[in-house]
């Protein structure tokens, strides 16, 4: 649970351990899987105060997060424009999280804008990303033909 993490994470700020990006990243998911968007975003900033610099994986817990709830596409879609100011390569489980964001936000014009703009070639980590990323548009096309 998200409170024994953060109860372990006070605990070892107490006694002069330094986290890193990988302590935070595992903060950021306990919080998401315990539905608290709020104290993961907090906890990105903390990370941020330190010196810490967010990955991929800290970035995409959190659009994750937000593709979970259904609302506040804007704060997906600001995380993903912060994480390409940060240099950060696109991972397919980013762009999809962002995607099903958009799509459970009821926000399809955003969605098919998103994957008009995808990136191209290497800005994925691997080749088969862009198909599972048009195997998601075909289904949100599907999706939209039976509504």
């Amino acid at each position: 649970k998200e409170e024994n993490a953060l109860e372990l994470f006070t605990g070892m700020l107490q006694n002069g351990l330094i986290p890193d990006v990988i302590t935070y990243n595992s903060l950021i998911s306990a919080c998401e899987k315990g539905h608290k968007i709020d104290k993961a975003m907090e906890l990105l900033a903390e990370m941020k105060g330190r010196g810490v610099e967010p990955n991929v994986t800290t970035y995409t817990v959190l659009i994750e997060a937000y593709a979970y709830q259904g609302h506040e596409v804007g704060k997906a879609i600001d995380l993903l424009a912060e994480m390409q100011q940060r240099g950060l390569a696109l991972a397919v489980h980013t762009y999809i999280g962002l995607l099903s964001a958009c799509f459970k936000g009821h926000e399809a014009e955003k969605t098919m804008a998103l994957y008009v703009k995808r990136p191209q070639g290497k800005r994925l980590r691997r080749c088969s990303e862009d198909a599972r990323a048009h195997a998601f548009m075909h289904e949100l096309y599907l999706c939209r033909r039976a509504l």
